[in-house]
């Protein structure tokens, strides 16, 4: 399992990853503070335009912003991961 994560952050610095010393911008500071708000948002933005596309309201519908919704908690509480992970403080958010 060792191997696997040093694999993971040798290859997201490689990607470019590495924030270095830059803090968050306000909005993602924002996100970063509140995933489940995040994760509200990203549900009813992809349930709603699921519904538009399809134009009817179902339980499929439903199940679907609500399983992006749960994506889109769990990419912030990887990006809070990752943040920690290279010593940035994103509970502040940027101070200017």
């Amino acid at each position: 399992m060792g191997t696997l994560k040093r694999m993971f952050w040798a290859a997201d610095r490689w990607l470019g990853g590495d924030p270095g010393d830059r803090l968050p911008s306000r909005p993602r500071g924002r996100f970063l503070r509140h995933p489940v708000l995040c994760g509200l948002a990203g549900a009813f933005f992809s349930g709603g335009l699921c519904a538009l596309t399809i134009w009817k309201v179902d339980l499929q519908v439903i199940l679907f912003g609500l399983i992006m919704g749960a994506f889109w908690a769990l990419l912030v509480i990887a990006e809070r991961k990752r943040l920690d992970h290279y010593g940035i403080p994103w509970r502040k958010g940027r101070e200017d």
